[in-house]
């Protein structure tokens, strides 16, 4: 149920003031995957382009190959949440995405770059997919619209700043020398997701639970009207 107040006088606040470690918890989510997607979306066009000087034909195909397979990550990172729980599911994508994003910045042979950006975008996309839905499950239905959506207001803003600081680093340095810091911000889903964010009770059952089910008993010794003549 909604707290005394809430339902009345719902703003993007009430869920911050009512439900404080939920809202921490899925903001966080929300930062540290939207910081390292963000960054990497914004980014990856020009480092593969010039940095690596694939040209930008050669990273079109490149990102529109990753692009389409990674629609199949969504499908299978979320199926094996439901047989194992995302608690171990999620971390064991990002966890090899984080050692990947740091591998692709020393890599210069193009086919290299395309099957290790293959499978890092794979893991990526999958796990960003299965993992931000945790978020709608933090909340009672009467309010989550609002809380999941002040929760995105507050990760999205903070991680806004990723292709700045990418950006701030490329020009002192590489684009490949800001990747570490990408995966940085995305190892840290494995902690929340392990120590953190809990697995919620899958009640839904395909069968209904025998206890509940009323066996038909029809009346043998009730009277039948008679039909009037």
């Amino acid at each position: 149920m909604v707290r005394d107040g809430l339902k009345k006088h719902l703003n993007i606040w009430s869920p911050m003031r009512e439900y404080p470690r939920e809202m921490l918890t899925a903001t966080l989510l929300y930062f540290f995957y939207l910081f390292t997607w963000i960054g990497w979306s914004a980014w990856m066009p020009q480092f593969l382009a010039n940095e690596k000087h694939l040209g930008f034909q050669t990273t079109a195909s490149y990102l529109s190959i990753w692009m389409f397979c990674a629609i199949f990550a969504y499908y299978l990172c979320g199926w094996l949440s439901d047989l194992f729980g995302r608690r171990y599911v999620i971390p064991s994508f990002v966890l090899p995405a984080s050692i990947l994003l740091v591998v692709l910045g020393y890599l210069d042979s193009p086919s290299s770059l395309f099957w290790v950006g293959l499978v890092l975008n794979f893991l990526i996309t999958g796990s960003f997919g299965a993992g931000l839905g945790y978020n709608t499950e933090l909340f009672p239905t009467q309010i989550r619209g609002t809380a999941v959506g002040s929760a995105f207001t507050f990760g999205s803003a903070l991680a806004a700043s990723s292709p700045a600081i990418v950006g701030w680093i490329a020009t002192s340095h590489s684009i490949a020398a800001a990747l570490p810091l990408l995966a940085l911000s995305f190892f840290l889903l494995v902690p929340m997701f392990l120590f953190v964010a809990r697995d919620a009770q899958r009640a839904c059952r395909f069968r209904r639970p025998k206890d509940l089910i009323v066996p038909f008993q029809p009346a043998l010794n009730r009277e039948v009207p008679a039909v009037p003549t």
